[in-house]
């Protein structure tokens, strides 16, 4: 909801956007407004024209997006389990479907028992390496950009991750 406010007793609305999710935190630095949108991520909404507000950019954050904070290039996200998060990108050059960083965010839960990924773009198959180079777990036809892995059955080490392949280092520690 954008509102202009001559009268502080009798502000009106000028413009509304809603947004996919549920809106906790929102920053306004220049003609942006960043939306923390829990399951829904990061939103940025061109508030240019606060008549008519429209989303140019998003970033899917590994846990809900709680809350959000902008300084200079940086954007700050605190994303609860998952700590906060920093993304920098080219203001001017946010676009609908750009996304602020093109490689998935890969996170584990406290116990090292799951693994997140969140990614940009959907996920379509993760393959889990241990050091020799041998596969130990494939997940195909995932199609989706949030996953969830079971780790439990692994020993602790080091493994890498493919995920459409691209190479990622994952540590486990339990």
């Amino acid at each position: 909801m954008v509102l202009r406010i001559i009268n502080i007793a009798n502000p009106f609305e000028v413009g509304y956007y809603d947004t996919s999710g549920y809106a906790v935190g929102v920053f306004v630095s220049n003609n942006y407004a960043y939306i923390a949108d829990q399951s829904y991520g990061l939103r940025i909404i061109d508030i240019t024209n606060p008549q008519n507000p429209s989303e140019v950019g998003y970033y899917l954050t590994p846990a809900k997006a709680l809350d959000v904070f902008v300084l200079n290039s940086y954007i700050y996200t605190a994303c609860g389990p998952a700590g906060i998060q920093i993304y920098q990108g080219p203001l001017a050059a946010v676009k609908e479907d750009f996304s602020l960083d093109k490689k998935p965010t890969i996170y584990f839960d406290q116990s090292n028992s799951f693994l997140y990924i969140t990614s940009p773009t959907l996920v379509k198959e993760i393959k889990i390496y241990n050091t020799s180079g041998s596969l130990i777990k494939k997940f195909t036809n995932c199609q989706s950009k949030r996953i969830k892995i079971s780790l439990e059955k692994l020993r602790r080490g080091i493994y890498f991750l493919k995920i459409d392949n691209k190479n990622y280092k994952l540590s486990i520690i339990k």
